[in-house]
């Protein structure tokens, strides 16, 4: 099984000797990365927020309860999935 870098190495042996315009492409990958890592980061933490909320409490207490941390991963996995589909859409 070839490891996850796999793929990005065939392109970065592509890039490489093409001048300055490889560095800059890395660069602006490296960038849109970690920009897209960050505001994942920042759903999750918002997602955490809302889950502990008295309004959201209130009205889903089957999945704010003590002994439900399946249903509420299962919920912030189900937002996640939903949110990754309509950015792709």
């Amino acid at each position: 099984m070839k490891p996850f870098s796999a793929p990005y190495t065939v392109v970065a042996d592509r890039l490489r000797g093409k001048g300055q315009k490889t560095k800059y492409i890395e660069y602006v990958i490296t960038a849109t990365c970690a920009i897209g890592n960050m505001l994942f980061g920042y759903d999750q933490g918002v997602m955490g927020g809302f889950l502990t909320s008295e309004p959201f409490m209130r009205t889903f207490p089957s999945i704010t309860g003590a002994n439900n941390a399946t249903m509420q991963g299962f919920t912030v996995a189900v937002y996640e999935i939903g949110c990754a589909i309509t950015a792709v859409a």
